[in-house]
């Protein structure tokens, strides 16, 4: 079977096709609903009377490369007042060379609350994503490891086809720093998820000479935030994923996962920059600040905006692939 080969060799850098099939995200805070069905919104976080959350976020990987892999996407949920459920929906999409990928979800998760007061609270969320992913392959400009004299790629692929996600998302959290202690644990978060439930493969219908298998992918995301005086707050966050059959050419070679590691500082609820790395052998730096009334900003607005940007730097011997940027922009309202 011929095999696809991408015009600059995108996937064999990542080691393997898989690799690429949910898009990357350095502020993964607030792309959590992507990963994990179950996962409430930062911004709800940062601020639990908001009951309407939209998020929007666009990376480009790789600048300065034709067909480099870029990826958008739009979130929106809502939280009912004193209820127990979640509702949203959420629509991505991404481009790599000559393989675009589109998905609209619904979103779905109840909550079941150990605690909820003033003072704090803490519970375990199920949820779920349902709706219809489309796939579209240029066959075109796409290049072939072995060619064969015969054989003439021409045309587009396209399918459709329904798809699910799974998690649950345990949180605990205090509402009031000030009876913490300097430096000491205000919140901690820990979530499971299976974001593409169902397996596909896209194949060129005539000889089978063009084949694309999508596959399941596994999320472990945990986190924690540390008061170190009322103004600021450092939070340490970890994902972990698991890609049967993959292998990434990381810091563990040949091995199906990979771990992302960040480390955010935030002064005054306002303003953050945080620094990380993976083992895909990327170095994170990031940045942002929230507008508006949040959780401990004392004015009239009913409204929280958050606004990020990332950029990420390659190192060792993948650098030659050039710099990733990612903006995110979210709003919370009353």
């Amino acid at each position: 079977m011929l095999r696809l080969v991408f015009t600059i060799a995108f996937l064999s850098i990542l080691g393997a096709l898989s690799a690429q099939q949910l898009d990357l995200s350095t502020m993964y805070r607030y792309n959590w609903q992507v990963l994990n069905p179950a996962a409430v919104n930062h911004i709800y976080l940062e601020d639990k009377y908001k009951q309407y959350v939209f998020n929007s976020s666009y990376r480009q990987q790789w600048i300065g490369f034709d067909g480099a892999p870029a990826s958008y996407n739009a979130r929106f949920e809502y939280f009912p007042k004193e209820s127990t459920v979640k509702l949203g929906f959420l629509a991505t999409g991404d481009r790599a060379g000559e393989i675009g990928t589109n998905a609209v979800l619904g979103n779905f998760a109840y909550l079941i609350y150990f605690n909820r007061n003033i003072i704090s609270e803490s519970y375990l969320s199920i949820g779920l994503n349902m709706g219809a992913v489309w796939y579209r392959v240029d066959l075109n400009n796409i290049r072939f490891q072995d060619q064969q004299p015969n054989f003439v790629a021409e045309g587009a692929l396209n399918q459709s086809y329904a798809d699910m996600a799974l998690g649950c998302f345990y949180r605990w959290k205090t509402y009031d720093p000030s009876v913490l202690p300097t430096a000491s644990l205000a919140e901690f978060y820990v979530g499971l998820s299976i974001p593409q439930t169902f397996t596909m493969n896209l194949s060129q219908p005539e000889d089978g000479a063009f084949a694309l298998e999508r596959v399941q992918h596994y999320y472990l995301i945990t986190g924690a935030v540390f008061t170190i005086n009322r103004r600021l707050l450092l939070e340490p966050s970890l994902w972990v994923r698991y890609i049967p059959n993959a292998s990434y050419q990381t810091l563990f070679k040949n091995a199906p996962v990979s771990s992302d590691l960040n480390c955010r500082l935030q002064y005054d609820n306002r303003i953050w920059f945080g620094l990380g790395g993976s083992t895909n052998r990327l170095l994170h730096f990031e940045a942002g600040y929230n507008f508006g009334k949040g959780e401990y900003i004392n004015d009239s607005k009913n409204y929280l905006i958050t606004a990020g940007l990332a950029y990420d730097a390659p190192i060792g011997w993948n650098s030659w692939l050039g710099p990733s940027v990612e903006v995110s922009i979210g709003i919370g309202w009353e």
